[in-house]
């Protein structure tokens, strides 16, 4: 487990949110607004099941 939270802001998009789960090989990740307030979460499982992609993760 790491200490570095990983977040995206409330106005990412699509793209950022693969760039950033690829990219960190995580599954999760909180939302939050320009306060640094959580507000959300999404999840890979979730984003890409809804846009009909399969698995992006590469091993």
């Amino acid at each position: 487990m790491t200490r570095t939270v990983v977040a995206l802001a409330a106005g990412a998009t699509f793209k950022e949110i693969v760039r950033t789960v690829e990219g960190r090989r995580i599954s999760a990740l909180p939302v939050v607004d320009a306060r640094k307030r959580v507000v959300g979460v999404v999840s890979a499982l979730q984003s890409f099941s809804r846009c009909g992609c399969r698995n992006v993760f590469h091993d």
